[in-house]
């Protein structure tokens, strides 16, 4: 069983904190996978070498109501500031930094350097995606697989 164990654990994803702040950071790869799963995109900006950083990243893999917000409705992208800052709109200019993101890339919200839990939380529920309808969502596949003469496979999940 102890090896049944660390077998899982060392499968588990790295979590957010553990992912340094990259220079070419995947946003087209994070949009397009919010846009199939109904998510939004959450750019983290900051410097790898930068406490406050550092701080926010540990936060948002420990703080519970962060975690639970992010796995449930975000997809995070950490990066380094640079020119596509500027794409984004976000001020980056005291470090870390906020941007949320719509799965079609509009830019829904900026935050420069977050004072607390409370502030990240609040933002993040106020721009989540508008949950779909299962029945919607099922009578369009069987409406395109009809048409494209396809089977539907169901599958029932969450992100836990």
């Amino acid at each position: 069983m102890k090896h049944l164990l660390l077998v899982l654990l060392f499968a588990l994803p790295p979590s957010v904190q553990d992912k340094p702040f990259s220079d070419k950071p995947d946003i087209d790869g994070a949009l397009a996978k919010s846009k199939t799963e109904n998510r939004r995109v959450l750019i983290v900006w900051g410097s790898n070498d930068s406490d406050e950083s550092k701080s926010l990243s540990a936060l948002l893999g420990k703080d519970a109501a962060l975690k639970k917000k992010l796995l449930y409705e975000y997809d995070v992208v950490r990066a380094a500031p640079s020119e596509l800052a500027k794409k984004y709109e976000a001020d980056t200019s005291k470090l870390p930094a906020l941007t949320i993101l719509a799965a079609d890339g509009k830019v829904l919200a900026n935050l420069a350097a977050p004072a607390d839990t409370k502030e990240i939380v609040t933002l993040l529920t106020k721009h989540q995606a508008e949950p779909l309808k299962a029945k919607d969502v099922c009578d369009a596949a069987l409406k395109q697989a009809k048409e494209s003469k396809k089977r539907v496979l169901l599958h029932f999940g969450a992100p836990w």
